[in-house]
């Protein structure tokens, strides 16, 4: 009450949820939000942290999990750990993708702003940004200012089931456009 929440829902809170490997699934924490969205009547700002998605991303999927298949010229350590990061993209894109099929058919407005707060560690020294030339080998020790905004500046996504995004700019509502 404190900071305003209206209701905290904790681990312990939800009903046989399922879990990828130590944390609730993307898919229990979706099934939860809808859950609570049909037993709302006014509006309401949901703030959902997952966590399935924390490393490690070596060894993380057993072999008849993963359905992504990347074809490069990396050592095999990173092309585990690309493996591996590809499917958990791939698993995060479902449940979002759950998630707003659900909200598409609500008539009450829906804005969802999806982002993460910072691109994942990808194991020793962040060889995967070395490797693939995200950050620059030589400035890697120093993390200068640029490795750090590619770090911790993430894209993200804005989707909204009444309104239309012409530009990165400017929207406008779906029955004016």
């Amino acid at each position: 009450p404190h900071i305003w929440f209206d209701k905290f829902i904790a681990e312990e809170d939800i009903k046989n949820p399922t879990y990828k490997w130590p944390f609730i699934s993307d898919n229990t924490f979706v099934d939860e939000i809808i859950k609570n969205l049909n037993s709302w009547e006014k509006s309401k700002f949901i703030f959902w942290i997952s966590m399935q998605n924390h490393f490690s991303y070596e060894n993380k999927y057993k072999k008849e999990e993963i359905s992504v298949n990347l074809k490069n010229n990396f050592s095999p350590k990173v092309n585990d750990i690309l493996t591996n990061y590809g499917q958990w993209i791939k698993d995060a894109d479902k449940s979002l993708r759950k998630l707003l099929d659900y909200l598409k058919t609500r008539k009450k407005h829906t804005v969802v702003l999806f982002f993460w707060d910072h691109l994942p560690n990808l194991w020793d020294n962040n060889i995967w940004y070395t490797e693939t030339k995200y950050i620059n080998e030589s400035q890697e020790k120093k993390w200068n200012i640029n490795n750090l905004e590619n770090m911790y500046s993430p894209d993200f996504l804005i989707w909204s089931n009444k309104w239309e995004f012409k530009n990165k700019d400017l929207f406008t509502l779906k029955d004016e456009a």
